[in-house]
């Protein structure tokens, strides 16, 4: 398992086994929005400097970029 928090401390991004991404609001600890796509374990996540755009790796070295952006 991995995850990350956003530079301002408002999301955590966090990722497993399952191969799914998940975006939590801090403060109310509420799912905002899943993220799936990847085929294998994900082993690192990250956030970029504004919070819009999260990388992930897995373990056979693909490379994703998701938006951020809260669901509506």
């Amino acid at each position: 398992m991995c995850f990350d928090v956003s530079k301002d401390l408002k999301y955590l991004v966090s990722a497993g086994l399952d191969n799914v991404l998940i975006i939590y609001d801090v403060q109310s600890s509420n799912q905002i929005k899943t993220l799936i796509g990847h085929s294998c374990e994900i082993t690192n996540v990250q956030f970029s400097p504004d919070a819009k755009w999260i990388t992930s790796c897995q373990t056979e070295f693909e490379i994703k970029f998701w938006d951020a952006t809260p669901n509506k």
